[in-house]
């Protein structure tokens, strides 16, 4: 069996006995091949026949093969949004290719990039968040004849739009690291895609800094919500602490016997408001009516201390003064020793 593709000599196969099947092998996917056929007898002492008809056939097709890993160009460092790289040129020699994209992996500093069998086979445009996209998708004519070999900036937010789907080259994140892959994407005998995807070129963005302090905005980002958090705690802290504050304040007050609490009584006027004082605070605040027996119009005062056995009081006599709603028990006994004063 003698067979060529056009472009070299042609290869003569070991001679077939006893069968009438041979298989030829190392043929190039996508290929034609002119494919002929000589015999000779078993002692090979006559010469061979002359050459069978000629058969041309054509190679299945395969996967395209793997792109080159792009490269970033001389001198050429990422900026905050963008890089600029050289996409390799894509080979179509195993079949024809169907389009070109350009993939993009985002993750954070210090991720290594995911090798290019893990590339998903599904990947859609980018979208806000996404850690996987396409960037940018072109026909093979297209990629060939303008992208392949000159530079292209990867983030400039360029659209690019193929076949009815529009992809964006989103600006790179600052502070970040991005895997770059170039995707070559073919079909089979049966219609089918097929694909191929290249080594990753690695870019990492330096992180974003302030023109006022240099400083990273990362970190503001970090310490804005320390600092708002601290400001939480603290006030609920002091919220805590004024609310105990105020119900042990309550708790002395509650627990202090009645019969020991200092009290003082004003009357100032006739038909006057009564208040009682206790621990220098306003405890309740009586309103009482007066009736003056002797119709003076004199202003008198009554000063009362509980704690004495004999307590000298000068005032006018007065009738009982009702107390309302006291909490203490030994007001109204100390409203009738008054009552009990002499008028002198």
């Amino acid at each position: 069996v003698h067979y060529s593709n056009g472009s070299n000599t042609p290869v003569e196969s070991p001679e077939i006995k006893d069968s009438l099947t041979y298989h030829l092998t190392g043929l190039t996917p996508y290929t034609n091949y002119s494919i002929y056929v000589t015999v000779t007898n078993n002692a090979n002492v006559r010469p061979r026949s002359q050459p069978s008809d000629v058969v041309i056939i054509r190679t299945l097709t395969s996967p395209p093969r793997t792109p080159a890993t792009p490269s970033l160009v001389a001198g050429e460092e990422p900026t905050m949004t963008t890089a600029v790289f050289v996409p390799p040129t894509v080979d179509d020699s195993n079949g024809p290719i169907r389009y070109v994209d350009i993939i993009v992996h985002r993750a954070a500093l210090g991720v290594s990039s995911p090798l290019p069998s893990a590339v998903p086979s599904n990947v859609a445009p980018y979208m806000e968040g996404t850690v996987w996209y396409v960037a940018a998708r072109y026909s093979y004519t297209q990629y060939e004849a303008a992208v392949a070999g000159s530079q292209f900036t990867i983030g400039n937010g360029s659209v690019v739009s193929t076949g009815g789907v529009v992809y964006t080259n989103a600006p790179l994140q600052p502070g970040h690291s991005f895997s770059v892959y170039v995707r070559a994407v073919g079909v089979d005998d049966n219609g089918e895609e097929v694909s191929s995807t290249g080594e990753p070129l690695k870019i990492v963005t330096p992180e974003q800094t302030s023109a006022a302090t240099g400083h990273s905005e990362s970190v503001g980002v970090i310490i804005g919500p320390v600092i708002a958090s601290v400001i939480c705690l603290l006030t609920i802290i002091a919220h805590i602490v004024i609310w105990r504050h105020h119900k042990r304040d309550h708790k002395q007050f509650d627990e202090q016997p009645t019969s020991d609490l200092p009290l003082e009584l004003k009357e100032n006027t006739k038909s006057s408001l009564y208040d009682v004082f206790a621990n220098s605070g306003t405890i309740a605040e009586s309103e009482a009516r007066s009736k003056d027996k002797d119709e003076k119009a004199t202003d008198n005062a009554a000063y009362l201390t509980t704690g004495a056995t004999d307590t000298a009081v000068s005032c006018s006599e007065y009738e009982e003064i009702p107390v309302v709603e006291s909490r203490y028990k030994n007001v109204g006994p100390l409203y009738e020793q008054v009552d009990r004063v002499d008028n002198s």
